[in-house]
């Protein structure tokens, strides 16, 4: 948890107009990932754009503005988070996607 904070402020320290972060809290105990979180939130608020990639639900919706999930290459589901709709949200992380209702 130490090595990923330090990382973290080391490259945010940078303040990059954008910055990727893969799983930052994986693996993290739970005051080590609020941690991250905050850092991740400040960096934004501070104009870095993030590009966040998680399987984690709650990190997503919790540091978000906007999701978008790719499934066998292609965009499954866009949405900002206080649009989004949960169910075809969760169809599109399971690989599925919702039937077009009949015209």
């Amino acid at each position: 948890g130490n090595q990923q904070k330090l990382v973290l402020a080391r490259e945010l320290e940078r303040q990059p107009p954008v910055f990727v972060a893969a799983n930052p809290t994986q693996g993290l105990d739970i005051s080590a990932a609020d941690a991250v979180r905050r850092r991740l939130l400040e960096a934004k608020e501070n104009g870095s754009a993030i590009l966040l990639i998680s399987q984690d639900i709650e990190e997503l919706l919790t540091l978000s503005d906007r999701v978008i999930v790719i499934s066998r290459g292609t965009i499954a589901y866009e949405s900002d988070v206080d649009r989004l709709n949960g169910d075809e949200f969760a169809l599109a992380m399971g690989g599925q996607q919702r039937e077009a209702a009949p015209a």
